[in-house]
């Protein structure tokens, strides 16, 4: 606490003595200590405290809910990466199967052994008659 004493002519000084949660004024007259906590600063002191309670309870919950909302999203985020690989995996073997059919087909194409084949469409196709 900060300490003030009055000069010889009974004057009093008072001076406010700051802290982080209280603010008591101190004043002395004649050297006697006539400041006593008043009701409204014991009420200012219970509602500041109050209101530090208070909010670091709301910073704590928010921190808490946001890195709650960061951990599933980073979870989401793996589910997603290892399905991407997954499925890139799977289009590149389609991609190999599909040059691997593609180059049979030129073989079987270029070929000049095999006779040509005509598929007509099948209801043009007429039945011989038993």
């Amino acid at each position: 606490m900060q300490r003030t004493h009055a000069p010889v002519n009974s004057q009093a000084i008072c001076r406010p003595a700051s802290s982080f949660m209280t603010f008591p004024n101190i004043c002395i007259i004649d050297g006697f200590n006539q400041m006593r906590d008043t009701l409204l600063q014991l009420k200012l002191q219970e509602s500041n405290s109050r209101l530090y309670h208070d909010v670091s309870q709301t910073v704590r919950q928010v921190y808490s809910v946001a890195t709650r909302e960061v951990r599933s999203a980073t979870a989401q985020l793996n589910t997603s990466q290892s399905a991407i690989i997954n499925a890139s995996h799977s289009i590149r073997l389609i991609l190999d199967d599909l040059k691997a059919v593609s180059e049979k087909i030129d073989i079987i194409t270029s070929c000049q052994i095999l006779p040509d084949i005509n598929i007509s469409n099948p209801k043009d196709y007429t039945a011989p008659v038993p």
